[in-house]
């Protein structure tokens, strides 16, 4: 059983490049006063997206602690694209993680709606402590493979952030969510 969870974003750049905001926004790409604010926009525009869809887009790694080995996880799927990334264990007396071979466990599509099952071949023993086991799912996109349409969508959410921040009178842009829309996890 899990014993706990928690996400590492690991994404190295924004999904939206500043010269790309730059040129959505029709600001020249020698000006460099308001490129705080851009970030500023950048950051919302991507979490408002993620928010309406309920998924992360951004590359981060769902991690699960587990007290022992079991012969199946299932845990939700964020993207069709999640990967295990690692497989570390403390084998009895052992202070240091000792990493599982990947040929050693599987992923596989889960009967559970939306989610995916790790199955293990092997289940080494394990110490005993809540962390005994750690698996790392690798989730998300990076600038080259998030679809197109969810860029899109955060483009124009970035231009109505950056356009309309005194004036919030309009909280919904409905040509972004049509856009997002085919990726949302209800």
């Amino acid at each position: 059983m899990v014993t706990n969870f928690y996400r590492e974003i690991t994404a190295s750049a924004p999904i939206i490049t500043m010269p790309k905001a730059k040129k959505q926004l029709k600001v020249e790409e020698t000006v460099t006063d308001e490129e705080d604010l851009i970030l500023s926009s950048i950051d919302a525009a991507q979490g408002a997206v993620s928010n309406f869809i309920n998924r992360v887009i951004a590359e981060s790694n769902f991690v699960m602690e587990l007290a022992k080995f079991e012969p199946k996880i299932t845990f939700e799927r964020n993207w069709e694209n999640d990967k295990i990334a690692k497989v570390e264990y403390y084998a009895p007396g052992a202070t240091e993680l000792k990493l599982l071979p990947s040929e050693q466990y599987k992923l596989q599509v889960s009967t559970v709606v939306e989610c995916f099952d790790i199955k293990f071949l092997t289940m080494p023993e394990t110490e005993k402590r809540d962390d005994a086991v750690i698996v790392t799912v690798k989730q998300g996109f990076t600038a080259s493979t998030c679809p197109t349409p969810l860029i899109q969508a955060m483009m124009l959410r970035l231009s109505d952030f950056f356009e309309r921040r005194e004036d919030r009178e309009q909280g919904n842009n409905p040509a972004s969510n049509n856009l997002a829309r085919a990726y949302r996890k209800y």
